[in-house]
């Protein structure tokens, strides 16, 4: 079988293929990635095929039949090769929930096409037309990858997905060097592989009321009974493996720590009879909710009540508008994306902080290069 353009594709289908892959593989210092999944009724991906390049081929690993995923595991975490994707954060997050590891290195394609001022958030197909001239079609999105045995056109879908990614990467490579900011870039993509694991950390759950829509609007007994639902959805879902939504849905979870917040007193039928809130819920949850929000009343939780998404006051949105020109404006200089230099979640953080604080204290994630560039340049707006 071949792809459109004529290149080989080859089924991996058992260890022993797979082990003479790797022989074949060794001499290659970069190898181009990609994963099919399928996600629709559990919490965690589930990974149907794995898919591998060189120059002249495509390689279609299929790791349902791998008993022992180690040699996957072991191949993709060697430290000794650079392994190309697009736009890889959640084939990372795959592969780490997956087979428990990451890459040593990448190189995202998308994130160099942002370097180079080609858009933001580039499809593949978009950037492989753009600089290659090739179109690809984009048929099997929505195929179901776990079902065996794989079509054909499935096979040359997955196959054109890694087809061009080498190609790609010696083109922006040099056109990074070129402009350089190849430095830059490459940090950005070393940042990737740090923030793969942060969602799957135990502790950083405990932000996770930070993302309800209105959350703001709580009082602190409904911030404190909000955060310790979202703590028990999180380790639910990821313990019975399936959607946050089929656990709880946001708006009932807000519901149910609105109105117990100003209950006089914590009852079981106060609980029951909330309007609004899915009766699922409460029949099958009602017992452990309740013991959730009488151990969040007796042991209050830290709240940190200026993380939450707040409606900004009238200065603050004057000082987020005047930022993000400045932001436009540097990006024009640089010819980059204005997004991939500050995008507005992070212009919003350094608002929100300033207003909090009376000066520019910068989020955790706001580091390196972007750093550099946009402390001084923000600096007067921010402490203003």
């Amino acid at each position: 079988m071949k792809t459109a353009d004529g290149a080989t594709i080859e089924l991996i289908e058992n260890p022993g293929s797979f082990a003479a892959l790797q022989q074949e593989l060794e001499p290659h210092s970069y190898i181009a990635l990609d994963t099919e999944f399928v996600r629709t009724n559990t919490f965690y991906p589930l990974l149907g095929l794995i898919q591998l390049g060189d120059k002249e081929r495509c390689f279609l690993v299929d790791p349902l039949p791998f008993a022992d995923k180690a040699p996957l595991s072991e191949f993709l975490g060697q430290s000794d090769r650079t392994f190309v994707l697009h736009s890889c954060s959640e084939d990372l997050n795959l592969l780490l929930t997956a087979l428990s590891v990451t890459p040593a290195r990448v190189f995202d394609t998308q994130i160099a096409a942002a370097f180079l001022g080609l858009g933001f958030s580039l499809s593949y197909q978009a950037l492989v037309h753009d600089m290659l001239g090739i179109d690809i079609p984009k048929d099997e999105t929505r195929s179901d990858w776990i079902k065996r045995p794989l079509s054909e056109p499935q096979k040359i879908y997955a196959a054109t997905d890694v087809r061009y990614l080498l190609e790609l990467r010696e083109m922006l490579e040099y056109q990074l060097k070129e402009k350089q900011v190849y430095e830059w870039f490459d940090e950005d993509c070393r940042d990737l592989l740090v923030v793969a694991p942060v969602s799957e950390v135990a502790e950083n759950w405990q932000q996770a009321y930070q993302n309800i829509n209105n959350a703001w609007r709580l009082n602190d007994q409904g911030l404190n009974y909000l955060k310790s639902l979202c703590i028990w959805r999180e380790e639910e879902a990821r313990s019975r493996n399936k959607p946050r939504s089929w656990i709880a849905k946001d708006n009932d979870l807000l519901a149910i720590a609105s109105r117990m917040s100003i209950e006089s007193k914590l009852s079981l039928a106060g609980l029951q009879s909330i309007d609004g809130v899915e009766k699922q819920l409460l029949n099958r949850y009602s017992n452990r909710l309740m013991d959730l929000l009488l151990q969040a009343q007796s042991s209050p939780a830290k709240i940190e009540r200026e993380l939450l998404n707040n409606p900004l006051s009238p200065s603050s949105r004057k000082k987020l508008k005047a930022c993000q020109k400045i932001v436009q404006e540097i990006a024009s200089d640089l010819s980059i994306a204005p997004e991939l230099l500050g995008r507005k979640r992070i212009i919003l953080e350094l608002v929100r902080a300033s207003e909090l604080n009376g000066n520019g204290v910068w989020p955790a994630g706001v580091t390196g290069w972007r750093r550099r560039i946009l402390e001084p340049a923000l600096a007067e707006i921010l402490s203003n």
